[in-house]
């Protein structure tokens, strides 16, 4: 009987129907939100906000390719986009492009570290903890998956052994550059709402954080030029040149940052993520110089040059700050790019050897700023 066609259909069915509601319910609080009513209205009302998105205001100023890089990184030059997000998130036979065995990382007691030392110690990719001034500010902390899709872009082995949100000591900042999955992660800052005194972030990336239940009174949101004023710090928020959005239809609805720290008489710079352009340049100006500048390296491909440095446009980023010392980040924990998990840490290590102060830490190792650079253990390289 027909009926019973129908049944079996339905049954069988089910198991489907079930995954895909489970996995709508694991996502979906994982988007985030977008403004409504008056942080709406305040968006609207910034000078770098019209047609319903934000605009980047530097000027790109990417330097031409060196033949040699471009065919390491683009391979024959002529990939097409599709086959190059497959390579990037499922493998494309680059050696080394994961790591072969579990990452070896410090643990370190994060509640223990004496606060009147200004140091970071850095968690992999783009998450690390400042210390400055007697504050502690965490920086785009993610502890899981890159991704709001279980299983994608997982953390490499080893990197998750020591941090996560419930390692985390208490923060006077939670300070966030932008909304991307790889910097703001759903599920590591709802651990930490307890345990977060601010909260600073680009306009508009405050509403992801109300709908995780953050008290609005605990969100400051800053446009392009603004700051906050806590005792003995100030924090600046500057240009990047990147966009936001975590999904397509989202794209730059929310801004994006860089930050200027200032307190104990140092100047700390974050860049976030960011293509090579002109406000590298025109912070080095303002500031006079910087003493620590924390650079993105890493995830980089000439497809995309225009949101990420490439390896050789990282040295004038850095000489554009006037930069004193510098850490690299954005790198060592996810595969976001089809380059060899060694190629940034190999970047830094040249950076180093040509004449600027480098950190190299371990995962998890404190970098005391009182202190000279740590350069001289190649942890990445096999005994």
């Amino acid at each position: 009987m027909r009926w019973r066609a129908h049944v079996a259909a339905a049954l069988l069915s089910l198991p489907l129907v079930i995954g895909v509601a489970a996995l709508l319910g694991f996502t979906l609080p994982r988007l985030g939100a977008l403004p409504q009513g008056a942080e709406l209205r305040r968006l609207q009302a910034s000078a770098h906000y019209s047609k319903g998105r934000f605009h980047n205001i530097a000027e790109h100023c990417g330097l031409p390719i060196p033949q040699q890089e471009l065919a390491k990184m683009q391979g024959d030059g002529y990939k097409s986009f599709p086959r190059l997000l497959w390579e990037t998130f499922v493998g494309n036979g680059v050696r080394g492009n994961v790591p072969d065995v579990p990452l070896v990382t410090l643990k370190t007691d994060l509640a223990a570290l004496p606060r009147e030392r200004d140091g970071i110690v850095w968690f992999g990719h783009s998450s690390y903890l400042v210390q400055l001034a007697g504050k502690r500010i965490l920086v785009d902390p993610v502890f899981g998956t890159a991704s709001p899709i279980p299983g994608i872009n997982r953390p490499f082995a080893g990197t998750e052994v020591h941090y996560s949100a419930e390692s985390m000591p208490a923060v006077d900042v939670l300070l966030i550059t932008h909304d991307h999955y790889d910097h703001l992660d759903c599920d590591t800052v709802r651990a930490m709402k307890e345990r977060v005194g601010l909260v600073i972030c680009p306009l508009g990336v405050g509403a992801h954080f109300r709908r995780w239940g953050y008290a609005p009174e605990k969100i400051r949101e800053l446009d392009w030029g603004e700051h906050v004023q806590l005792p003995g710090l100030r924090i600046n928020a500057h240009t990047a040149y990147h966009y936001s959005g975590r999904l397509y239809d989202t794209r730059n609805r929310v801004l994006w940052a860089s930050y200027v720290l200032q307190g104990n008489g140092r100047t700390i710079y974050l860049s976030g993520d960011s293509g090579y352009a002109t406000h590298f340049a025109a912070i080095g100006r303002q500031y006079g110089h910087i003493d620590y500048a924390v650079m993105e390296n890493g995830q980089y491909n000439p497809r995309w040059r225009r949101n990420h440095m490439l390896p050789h446009e990282l040295p004038h980023a850095i000489a554009d700050l006037r930069a004193r010392r510098v850490l690299t980040v954005h790198h060592s924990k996810y595969k976001l790019a089809p380059h060899s998990y060694i190629e940034p840490l190999e970047n830094a290590r040249r950076l180093s050897e040509s004449g600027i102060a480098v950190d190299m830490p371990w995962i998890g190792e404190p970098v005391y700023l009182d202190e000279a650079p740590k350069n001289d253990d190649y942890w990445w390289l096999p005994e």
